[in-house]
């Protein structure tokens, strides 16, 4: 896999308006480096503290 900077990775996004699992920003790395037989990518998630504390008020 060739060698390139996180900041020219591909790179899948979103806002979590219409997704139970929230909001995501994915660097799709072996998109970027070719790979087609396995997948890597680094997965970034926001905190979700306020989500939390809203579960817990309601219990």
């Amino acid at each position: 896999m060739p060698h390139f900077p996180l900041d020219q990775a591909l790179t899948d996004s979103a806002d979590g308006a219409e997704s139970a699992t929230g909001p995501y920003r994915a660097l799709l790395l072996s998109d970027t480096g070719g790979l087609t037989k396995f997948g890597a990518f680094i997965e970034i998630l926001p905190p979700r503290l306020c989500l939390l504390d809203q579960t817990l008020a309601r219990a």
